[in-house]
């Protein structure tokens, strides 16, 4: 599916801040954005919500990763605008892979970023699972404690400039 090849794509490029894998991004979450406030002759073909949803949530979040600990600003104002919806039909877990990505944004206030080894990999396939919950006790399935897997794939990259 096309969010499963964006949380690929976030993976592959965790913690690069790689322009055109953002931008590629950038442009899915807003098409999915767009998909999501359809109405009109084009709801007919619009999927379901909670999929919609998932697949939102889980392209912000692949966004995230690749722009993590950069606190880049476009990205901001984009999840900034995703977050501002609130009503019956959105879910807790999409108000948390939202939180979830701003919160890579600005990983150890811009001091950390995502690494890819195999094991940073894998924490982060681990943390970022596209099955998100219902409310703040659903575990059926994906138990939500994985979701602070992703300190196991936090690197230090911070430049320090010190006068000698």
């Amino acid at each position: 599916s096309l969010a499963g090849a964006c949380v690929a794509l976030g993976l592959r490029f965790a913690g690069s801040a790689c322009k055109p894998a953002c931008d590629l991004l950038t442009a899915q979450v807003k098409v999915l954005h767009e998909r999501r406030q359809a109405s009109g002759a084009s709801a007919h073909t619009k999927p379901e919500q909670p999929t919609l949803e998932t697949c939102l949530g889980a392209t912000a979040i692949a966004l995230a990763m690749v722009m993590a600990g950069s606190g880049h600003l476009d990205t901001l104002r984009l999840l900034r605008v995703l977050r501002r919806r609130v009503d019956n039909e959105v879910t807790h877990g999409f108000h948390m892979a939202i939180s979830m990505a701003i919160g890579f944004l600005f990983l150890g206030g811009g001091r950390l970023t995502l690494g890819t080894s195999k094991r940073a990999v894998a924490a982060l396939l681990a943390c970022v699972f596209p099955r998100f919950p219902l409310n703040p006790s659903d575990n059926r399935y994906h138990l939500q404690a994985f979701r602070h897997l992703y300190v196991l794939a936090c690197e230090a990259r911070c430049l320090e400039a010190v006068d000698v």
